[in-house]
C-alpha cells in the first residue's frame, strides 16, 4: 500500500483527527496563516467543511491566530 493510499484510508476513518495532526505538525515547523493551513489541508485531501471545523477548533484553543 502506498503512502497516498494510507493517508486516504486515515482521512476516511477520522478526518478531524488527521486534519488536526496536519495543522499541529505544520505549526511546529513555523507559524502559518489560517489561509496557508487551509490550503495545506485541502492539498492533503481534507474536505473543506472538515478543514474549516479543524481550524475553527484550533483557533478557539489558541493554536491558530492571524492577528
Amino acid at each position: 500500500m502506498s503512502n497516498q493510499e494510507l493517508l486516504e484510508e486515515e482521512v476516511a476513518s477520522d478526518p478531524y483527527q488527521v486534519g488536526t495532526t496536519i495543522v499541529l505538525t505544520a505549526l511546529g515547523r513555523r507559524a502559518k496563516s489560517r489561509g496557508e493551513l487551509f490550503t495545506l489541508l485541502k492539498k492533503r485531501g481534507i474536505a473543506e467543511e472538515v478543514a474549516n471545523a479543524v481550524l475553527f477548533r484550533l483557533q478557539e484553543q489558541g493554536f491558530v491566530n492571524d492577528s
